[in-house]
């Protein structure tokens, strides 16, 4: 009898236990009292713990884009094909656990990574009803692009500020296995969640856009999000729109897109400096056709080519206040009447949610929060931090001048194509020494033997030479390149095919595919004594490595055979 009396209260004492461990295990928002806004928390960093089996993380993280069958010539009939997979995981944040969930690589070709990737994480992969704080997924963002960290933050800030819908955003600690990856950006994702709340309705229709425009021959290159079994008419309608003469278009937009939200959202792009976007690049943005006004928004999205980042595609002497080569910016743009309303947004823009001390403070603030956590080399991220910090003071200024006087001509373009072209050929056979900061040999014999045809004409060059070493930079730290050199004799140009390696693929006597993630190829285009790029020119094929010496003095040596390939503006 005490036997069964002891037993039964372990029996209970064990129910107790599994019970307390499967609350911890598959906890909902209420029983941790953890709501969207907690997640989001500017002033608090996430820590987030995942485990999952090492060869699945193997596979993941390797898991990427080639640039070809992204961008080629597919890809104006459908969306770039997907090439991650969903992962089984335990994850813990802020030391509450959840199992298992699902794990997903994120990310295009720039923001790509094998020892860093961007994440998502599902909640409700397999279970439905599994959520955290309310909330059926985090995205997880590596800024791979941004050694600052604190483009996306800033960005979203201000679109949010200026009243357009867009994402919250804080920053996590990110562990894999018990190894820690670093600081990322935790990014409300657009989800059913997110049209719940600033529309709140999310039956309408939920578009990406990536390398995309409303333009009939584009249209399937937008991946519908929801609502997958009905087709895209709604989009269809807009793009025949711009069919239409001026007097008739802007009408008909007015039916069909949130007119006056657009023009801020497109003056808040050149704002904030977004070139990766819709009105510049056609890239990185959701619609979303609002049921409760039958109107499309757009939402941004990808927001770290921003607050000084560079674009290294069009010409830097190029108009400051205005980002116009797709389609609705266009030829808005053109208008006299909607090219004054443009202008008008984003000087009140300026004078209402441009605050320089609030920013500069808020950067100062995440520098302090941030600098404990970052493992990567301190100079690039004060470095980054600084560019940041004289784009805020300059900001104003920049664009004042323009929008004080008469507004500039916008002579670029619409966008020709958003797939690749292949322009020509490149080969090469080479031999040369690893190059690095001790690097004295002096036997400077190397050999550099290529040939490259571009628009089925070949170029010849002078002071062809080849030379291999470490790069330096925030995203290829110390991963071995090498680069080409050559004048071409006809027209005085000088092109440098040039390749980055992933340490990972570094073998050799075996074709390394160079598929712009693992292995980064591109020809460099300038014209002599001046070192401005002209063109950026990407590269596709194999190179293969008879010597691969990563050592200073050490050979290396292989030859490369490779398609070129350039987005046609």
């Amino acid at each position: 009898m005490q036997f069964k009396i002891m037993f039964s209260k372990l029996t209970v004492a064990l129910l107790f236990l599994v019970l307390i461990t499967a609350v911890s295990i598959y906890s909902d928002t209420g029983s941790n009292n953890i709501s969207a806004d907690s997640i989001f928390n500017p002033q608090h960093i996430l820590e987030i713990k995942i485990t999952m089996a090492e060869k699945d993380w193997d596979l993941m993280r390797k898991e990427r884009h080639d640039v070809v069958a992204a961008l080629g010539p597919n890809r104006i009939e459908k969306p770039e094909p997907d090439p991650y997979n969903i992962y089984k995981a335990e994850v813990v944040i802020d030391g509450v656990k959840y199992l298992p969930v699902g794990i997903k690589k994120r990310g295009f070709l720039g923001s790509t990574s094998l020892r860093k990737p961007s994440l998502g994480i599902r909640f409700n992969e397999y279970d439905k009803q599994s959520k955290f704080g309310g909330l059926k997924r985090l995205s997880l963002n590596n800024n791979q692009q941004d050694p600052s960290f604190v483009h996306q933050f800033l960005t979203y800030k201000i679109f949010r500020e200026a009243g357009i819908p867009a994402p919250l955003c804080n920053f996590a600690k990110v562990y894999v296995n018990g190894k820690y990856l670093g600081i990322y950006s935790n990014v409300e994702a657009i989800t059913d969640e997110f049209l719940k709340k600033h529309f709140g309705d999310d039956s309408g229709n939920l578009y990406e856009g990536q390398l995309s425009d409303f333009r009939p021959v584009w249209v399937e290159t937008f991946e519908k999000k929801n609502n997958k079994s009905k087709g895209k008419d709604d989009l269809l309608l807009l793009t025949k729109a711009f069919e239409l003469d001026d007097d008739h278009l802007i009408e008909q937009l007015n039916e069909l897109i949130d007119f006056d939200e657009y023009l801020t959202y497109w003056a808040t792009e050149v704002l904030t400096g977004h070139w990766d976007s819709y009105s510049n690049n056609g890239n990185n943005f959701f619609v979303y056709n609002n049921p409760a006004k039958k109107k499309f928004v757009f939402i941004p999205w990808g927001a770290d080519s921003t607050f000084g980042d560079v674009d290294p595609y069009s010409p830097s002497n190029k108009p400051l206040t205005v980002m116009a080569t797709s389609i609705l910016p266009w030829r808005l743009y053109k208008i006299e009447k909607t090219r004054e309303q443009y202008r008008e947004r984003l000087r009140k823009l300026l004078d209402t949610v441009w605050n320089e001390n609030a920013l500069s403070n808020t950067v100062e603030q995440l520098e302090t929060m941030l600098k404990p956590h970052i493992e990567s080399d301190h100079n690039h991220f004060n470095s980054a931090l600084n560019r940041v910090k004289n784009f805020i003071q300059n900001r104003r200024s920049a664009l004042k001048k323009e929008l004080d006087a008469p507004a500039p001509e916008w002579n670029s373009p619409l966008r020709q194509s958003n797939i690749l072209q292949k322009i020509g050929q490149f080969t090469a056979d080479f031999d040369t020494y690893w190059r690095g900061l001790s690097y004295n040999n002096s036997d400077t014999r190397t050999k550099a033997n290529f040939r490259m045809f571009l628009d089925g004409k070949r170029q010849w060059f002078i002071g062809s030479s080849v030379s291999a070493g470490p790069i330096k930079g925030p995203r290829f730290n110390n991963f071995p390149s090498i680069a080409f050199f050559g004048i071409e004799i006809r027209t005085g140009k000088w092109l440098i095919p040039v390749l980055i390696i992933d340490p990972e693929f570094i073998e050799s006597n075996k074709p390394i595919k160079i598929d712009n993630t693992a292995v980064f190829g591109a020809v460099i285009e300038g014209k002599i004594l001046e070192f401005n790029i002209k063109s950026l020119n990407l590269m596709s094929g194999t190179i293969f490595l008879n010597k691969i010496g990563t050592n200073v003095n050490e050979r290396i040596s292989g030859k490369i055979q490779a398609d070129i390939y350039k987005f046609l503006k």
